[in-house]
């Protein structure tokens, strides 16, 4: 690579085009710091509400493929060095072109840098955690997120997150980019434990803010929740963090039992809120039924 790697900006869309436009405009502010800025549009059902700006190239895929699908495809259609991924949702909010150009020049190593992220607000917003391991499938999302604030450690491996993500391309295709077995929950996780395991880096550059106020796929709760617990399974298999199969499934599912026997409880308690309550409570079934059927199994589904 020259000493001056060249930078280019992917931003995602399917069927955001305000947020993609929001973004890409955002973006352009820094246009003279940037060789390339590209759109990759996952076939949405309609085209961009106006014209595009010239200096922003649009590559529409032929047919919907998803993000992970998209962003493979975006990684080998753009032409520069490092590629600075930005979700439809998210904007830089700080000129990041000459610092992130300084750091992949004076780091021949270094694969990945996480953008810090802050709401409307400011305050900061979730762009890195630490690298997940056996507690986050054992407690489950609320849990775990609530065991980080007080028990997250202090150093050791990190996963940053794609909603605002600079890649140097070599290293990307070397590390096999993302694996399309996974979905967008855990893309990142699986790129970022593949660097944490490489002789590349990873680190997290928090003068690089990016507004993102992490708001996700629009889907149901029960759909995110058993994504979650099929994702995860599959990316602590693929990385050898997960040695003792039976006893994860019962302690899983002995934890999803108790809070499906709490959601029960609590629908007789509170009738004014029985509906929702006990479609979470099926939503616990649905997802205990797939660990029974599944984690005995291998990471499957």
């Amino acid at each position: 690579m020259a000493s001056r790697p060249t930078l280019g900006v992917v931003i995602t869309n399917y069927n955001t085009w305000d947020l993609t436009l929001r973004c890409a405009e955002r973006v352009l502010a820094y246009a003279g710091g940037l060789d390339e800025i590209l759109i990759l549009d996952d076939a949405s059902s309609t085209p961009p509400p106006r014209p595009l700006d010239p200096r922003l190239r649009l590559e529409t895929n032929a047919q919907n493929l998803g993000l992970v699908k998209s962003l493979n495809r975006a990684m080998a259609t753009l032409r520069t060095d490092v590629a600075v991924l930005f979700d439809s949702d998210a904007y830089p909010e700080n000129d990041f072109t000459e610092p992130l150009r300084r750091a992949f020049a004076e780091e021949d190593r270094l694969a990945v840098v996480g953008f810090a992220t802050v709401d409307a607000e400011g305050r900061p917003t979730g762009s890195c955690e630490p690298e997940p391991g056996l507690a986050s499938l054992l407690l489950g999302q609320r849990l775990h997120a609530g065991w980080l604030r007080w028990f997250a450690p202090k150093d050791g491996p990190i996963s940053v997150y794609t909603c605002a993500m600079a890649i140097r391309r070599t290293a990307f295709a070397e590390l096999g980019g993302f694996d399309e077995s996974f979905d967008w929950l855990d893309l990142d996780h699986e790129l970022s434990m593949k660097v944490n395991r490489s002789t590349w880096h990873l680190r997290r550059m928090p003068e690089l803010l990016a507004y993102h106020e992490g708001s996700g796929t629009p889907q149901t709760t029960n759909a995110r929740v058993l994504r979650f617990y099929k994702t995860r399974y599959r990316l602590l298999t693929k990385f050898g963090k997960i040695r003792h199969p039976a006893l994860v499934r019962f302690l899983v599912v002995a934890r999803l039992a108790a809070e499906a026997a709490c959601l029960k409880v609590a629908g007789w308690l509170l009738p004014d809120r029985r509906e929702r309550l006990r479609e979470k409570f099926e939503g616990r079934k649905e997802v205990i039924r797939y660990c029974l059927g599944s984690y005995r199994k291998g990471a499957e589904g």
